[in-house]
């Protein structure tokens, strides 16, 4: 460390190599870095995740081949990364200008070196890829391994948003659970694997340090602080002129950028490749439905899962957005543990430039020791997470259920409910409206139905709109709320379809809801009433759309349907009576839950009606919070 700070406070291009590493870290915290991160802390689990990564410059096409794959995803990989990557470029460079004034930030021991490498990490906000360059910066002015390897993991494990996001999104002892499984990595494995492998690495790295403090000296640090007395000092280079001092500060800034670039970036494109072909040649999803349960081939399973978790060169909080999204949906926390330990932490880049740079001893002893500790994070969250709910089944299920009388909750039974359309229809044809014939030929037919004038009174008045209760016209729906609607959240709603499916003037309506559908008959404008679907099927089922459709050109409406998780049908209307004879499925997509967006109409102008269906599939497993997601759309 520097000893003359008096001295040190006085060196024009250390305040100006100070001045520029605050600029370009304050422009990119504040207009790039933390909104970023700001923003996927609002999406959280909601985030769209392309392979490995998040913003997509290049579309995949429906069916491309697997060489395509490879092309789209390394691009787009390589676009998320474009701007971290840029400043971890810029700031290794203004780092290689900085910490020779510094002596290189050398502590005595290890594990201060490592938490060094967290303070100086912490804050950058940059994904394991994007700060290898900042490390090796760090390393090649003077910094210790330990110190570099800090750095590098705290820097998109331990960032303050990042921490946010985890304990958002996880149980809360699963997020102190990969903390502690993170300080224990940077400040007990690193210190250790640095003084298990000193025979080799350590006598190099002082080689090193002597090359380049003798550079440094005869080179670059003209004016550079001492490290004995003031003064001792060399007073001209102290009295430089700013204009010189910055000169030389762009001129090794330059130098050491150029140098960084000649290093790293070429490795980063090797691993953006390596990673893109990884995913798109053993796919994420494909390997989670993949995994097995036995415990052999649980334990293999997991090793798989870290060896891949810490090959990808996963983004920024991939690892916390993936590990959500894999949580909601119901994978065992032992996989969702380690995938949200090693994802993000490590990556086939630093494993490549730490073996290029430093030691492949280094690289390989890394790599391992993160595996083991991902594996180990696994078992632990999988024993804890058995035991955690082992507690609360004791504490608080069993004494609340033992004392608690159970829920009593209505069941509506649509079969049983309305007038039987044998007895209704015959009723309303009663006061069916007669059309007029207004124009008549050999081969059409049109007639007309008059509206009824408004009330002269209410349209003086202004009071021709008001607020009605549905019970004012005989209408008996039962509100929104139950507990199967908690349970397919609100992103599906009741759906409504109007139309005169007695043919008598007046226009009908039904409805949908969980507990069936209703339809209700219009009575001569005055009120409505429920006519019964005797269809045993749907009793109570969850009924999601509904639409009057005549599909079979009679001339009567039919009613065209979706039921969650039941399918489509379509019940044929038999001069306004429906029934369960009549009622045929509709052919649909396999993995669709149900369908929220029907269409009709002739698209292939053969005369017939066409179907196109909107559909979702069902929401994921676990703890409900993942959204529908989107099927492809199915036309018949």
């Amino acid at each position: 460390m520097f000893t003359n700070l008096a001295a040190l406070l006085k060196n024009k291009r250390f305040l100006l190599t100070l001045f520029l590493l605050g600029f370009v870290a304050a422009v990119f915290w504040s207009q790039s870095r933390y909104p970023e991160l700001d923003h996927k802390l609002m999406m959280g689990a909601d985030t769209s995740v392309q392979a490995i990564g998040f913003d997509v410059l290049v579309e995949m096409p429906d069916e491309p081949t697997f060489i395509r794959q490879v092309y789209v995803n390394t691009v787009n990989w390589m676009w998320t990364n474009r701007k971290g990557m840029a400043f971890g470029l810029l700031l290794g460079a203004l780092m290689m200008n900085l910490l020779p004034f510094l002596n290189g930030l050398r502590l005595q021991s290890r594990v201060a070196n490592s938490g060094l490498g967290i303070l100086m990490g912490a804050p950058l906000g940059l994904c394991v890829n994007c700060s290898t360059p900042v490390a090796h910066g760090m390393h090649e002015s003077g910094a210790k391994i330990e110190t570099m390897l800090g750095a590098m993991i705290s820097s998109p494990t331990l960032n303050v948003i990042v921490l946010t996001m985890l304990f958002a999104m996880f149980p809360p002892w699963l997020a102190f659970m990969k903390i502690g499984t993170t300080l224990v990595f940077i400040l007990a494995v690193i210190p250790l694997l640095t003084r298990l492998i000193k025979p080799k690495f350590l006598a190099a790295d002082a080689a090193e340090m002597e090359i380049l403090n003798a550079s440094s000296k005869k080179n670059l640090m003209v004016g550079q602080p001492c490290d004995t007395m003031e003064d001792d000092c060399d007073e001209e280079g102290l009295k430089e002129h700013w204009a010189k001092s910055a000169i030389w500060v762009v001129k090794t800034a330059f130098l050491n950028l150029w140098y960084l670039v000649k290093i790293t970036v070429p490795l980063m494109l090797l691993a953006g490749l390596l990673g893109a072909i990884v995913v798109t040649a053993v796919p994420l999803d494909s390997v989670i439905r993949s995994l097995p349960e036995g415990r052999i081939f649980s334990w293999v399973s997991m090793a798989v899962l870290a060896l891949i978790g810490l090959f990808v060169p996963a983004p920024m909080t991939f690892d916390v957005i993936v590990g959500a999204i894999l949580f909601n949906a119901g994978l065992p926390i032992k996989y969702v543990a380690i995938l949200l330990f090693t994802l993000g932490i490590f990556s086939i880049y630093p494993f490549m430039t730490i073996w290029n740079r430093i030691s492949r001893q280094v690289a390989f002893s890394v790599f391992g020791s993160l595996l083991i500790l991902g594996v180990a994070f696994g078992v632990v969250a999988n024993r804890y997470q058995i035991w955690d709910r082992a507690q609360q089944k004791k504490h608080i299920i069993e004494p609340f259920l033992a004392s608690a009388k159970p829920p009593k909750l209505n069941k509506i039974e649509r079969e049983k409910q309305g007038v039987p359309a044998s007895e209704l229809l015959p009723l309303l044809k009663k006061d069916a409206l007669v059309p007029e014939t207004f124009t008549k030929t050999d081969q059409l037919q049109v007639s007309r139905i008059p509206f009824r004038s408004p009330h002269p009174a209410k349209a003086e008045t202004g009071t021709m709109m008001r607020h009605y209760q549905q019970t004012d016209f005989g209408i008996t729906e039962h509100d929104n709320i139950s507990f199967h609607k908690m349970i397919v959240r609100n992103s599906i709603s009741r759906g409504l379809s109007s139309g005169d499916v007695n043919r008598d003037g007046w226009t009908d309506f039904a409805v949908t809801s969980d507990a069936g559908l209703a339809l209700y008959l219009n009575k001569n404008g005055t009120g409505f009433v429920q006519q019964r679907i005797e269809i045993s099927r749907f009793n109570d089922k969850f009924i999601v759309n509904v639409a009057f459709v005549d599909l079979n050109n009679d001339g009567w409406l039919d009613i065209w349907l979706s039921a969650l998780e039941e399918g489509n049908f379509v019940i044929y209307s038999e001069s306004g009576d429906f029934s369960e004879k009549n009622m045929k499925p509709i052919e649909n997509h396999p993995e669709a839950a149900t369908t929220v967006s029907p269409g009709f109409g002739d698209i292939d102008r053969d005369g017939k009606l066409d179907i196109v269906l909107g559909n979702v599939s069902l929401p994921a497993k676990g703890d409900g919070a993942a959204p529908f997601q989107s099927v492809r759309n199915v036309w018949l």
